[in-house]
């Protein structure tokens, strides 16, 4: 989640006003053969500062180190002024340029140094915000919380600052899993966030706290406040998908549907990324030489509004690429409120999804649970009708095999048995490896029976006896085996003694 909320801070708020102002008096680096011919060990310490300040300015980062390393070894324990204010810029850029060079764990330890060692410079809380910002990149969450707890401890900290030590606070307590506390940075972080990439990522990770605190009171308010941007977000409703998933699996139906119900359709979200692409894309027009902006301002803007647009775009294909989003988010409803044995609903939604959907893989499952949810609630007419309106439209469908023996079993509780005969008929001549075949086979016999067609009985139990001895059904058949012999007056052709059922 580190990508969705932190990133690096500007260069604007790497160095304090001073250093700035040093760094623009070099206009250049150092060649290859400048740095070849300069020893950090043996020149003299305003030689290794001049040098590091041109290696700065220039982003010879790198280069830069063994310069700043140095001048840290000369001028630790030095406790003249000048030489502390040479130590403070020296340390602070060392670990900036480790974190840039990506030594995130030696900028961090180098960063809070700094902070610890010159408390009231004024850098000192951007040391923390960026050794934080460190410490996220090699997701050390408890250290990224302290840090930013440092920080937020000053009641007027800077205004540039608020917002990504706030981040950074929510992003490791939501990391450690510690919703409640997450809470209220994450509030905050909301309300105060400027852009929708932000305030959208807060959004998400607060839904997800409120989820996991089973507290819906506070999520219901939240939700109405939400913008539209927030609230159409992917990830947010994505989340609440997820969330309702966890709950289902934990059988707390109820709450897995309310929040199944929050979720946006796919119609909602596609107009709302179609709309913001359609306005970026508006905005993003040629180069006028007006005197408003410079041409590197706008490349910077239109290089910001791309990268916008990229992300944008990207969330709106993840949705556009979820072939059965809404037929996914129905389905899940829909068994929600068949394990509340709300069997109606769960009826309705089915009925919907085949319905409008008809070619669709989920629409097999809906077509079937149709008709499981009308056996359940022992609505035997509707029930065969379903049924038989699967076999006619699925005829290869996944539930076949399911659907062709519940409906025998319908027929024969509804006493339909010569109905339930030609339906066992039916099931092995569409299924001749029928999944239940034993059974079918099975019942095939026990119908034969009652109907006192002993021949036909005696053949299929016969048969189960012979094809499948593991069967569960086999102690049953060879049961009804023995009757039907004994009823054909042919007791010697029993092969065994009877058994109980």
């Amino acid at each position: 989640m580190s990508g969705l909320l932190t990133g690096l801070l500007t260069a604007g708020l790497l160095f304090g006003a001073e250093a700035q102002q040093e760094l623009r008096q070099r206009g250049r680096g150092m060649t290859r053969s400048e740095l070849a011919r300069l020893n950090p060990q043996s020149e003299s310490t305003s030689v290794l500062l001049e040098s590091a300040k041109a290696l700065l300015k220039n982003e010879q980062l790198e280069d830069a180190l063994p310069f700043l390393e140095e001048i840290l070894v000369r001028l630790e324990g030095d406790n003249e002024k000048k030489a502390r204010q040479t130590l403070a810029f020296t340390l602070y850029q060392l670990a900036y340029c480790q974190m840039q060079l990506g030594e995130y764990v030696s900028g961090a330890r180098n960063f809070v140094r700094f902070a610890d060692a010159f408390p009231d410079d004024p850098q000192q809380e951007s040391a923390r915000v960026m050794a934080a910002q460190c410490l996220t990149m090699v997701q050390q969450w408890p250290a990224v919380e302290e840090q930013a707890m440092l920080v937020l401890r000053n009641l007027r900290l800077a205004e540039a600052l608020k917002i990504p030590v706030t981040q950074l606070l929510a992003e490791a307590r939501y990391q450690q899993e510690k919703w409640a506390e997450a809470v209220k940075p994450l509030s905050a972080l909301y309300r105060m966030a400027k852009t929708d990439t932000v305030r959208s990522g807060a959004a998400v990770m607060l839904v997800t706290c409120y989820v996991r605190l089973n507290d819906f009171q506070n999520l219901f308010r939240f939700l109405p406040r939400c913008d539209r941007a927030s609230r159409h977000d992917v990830g947010l409703n994505l989340a609440l998908l997820e969330a309702g998933d966890s709950h289902y699996n934990n059988h707390e139906f109820q709450k897995a549907l309310l929040l199944y119900r929050l979720v946006l359709t796919k119609a909602e979200l596609t107009a709302h990324y179609e709309q913001q692409l359609r306005d970026i894309k508006t905005a993003m027009k040629p180069f006028v030489a007006d005197g408003k902006q410079t041409l590197t301002e706008y490349k910077e803007r239109q290089l910001k509004q791309q990268q916008l647009f990229d992300r944008l775009k990207a969330q709106y294909d993840v949705i556009v690429n979820f072939q059965d989003y809404d037929m996914d988010v129905l389905l899940r409803m829909a068994q929600c409120y068949n394990d509340l044995g709300r069997n109606w609903p769960a009826h309705a939604i089915y009925q919907r999804i085949f319905d409008e959907n008809p070619g669709s893989e989920l629409a097999d499952q809906a077509r079937y649970s149709a008709f499981t949810v009308m056996i359940d609630e022992r609505e035997w007419a509707i029930a065969t009708a379903e049924g038989y309106a699967y076999i006619e439209q699925m005829p290869n469908g996944e539930f076949r095999d399911d659907v062709t023996l519940n409906l025998m079993q319908v027929h024969m509780t509804r006493q339909q048995f010569e109905l339930a005969y030609e339906m066992g008929r039916k099931a092995l001549e569409l299924s001749p490896n029928h999944k239940y075949i034993d059974q079918i086979t099975y019942l095939m016999g026990y119908i034969r029976f009652k109907s006192l067609d002993y021949q036909e009985a005696l053949r299929h139990f016969t048969k189960v006896l012979g094809m499948w001895p593991e069967s569960r059904y086999y102690e049953s058949a060879e049961y009804w085996r023995a009757m039907t012999l004994l009823f054909l007056g042919n007791l010697k052709r029993r092969s065994r003694p009877l058994r109980g059922i």
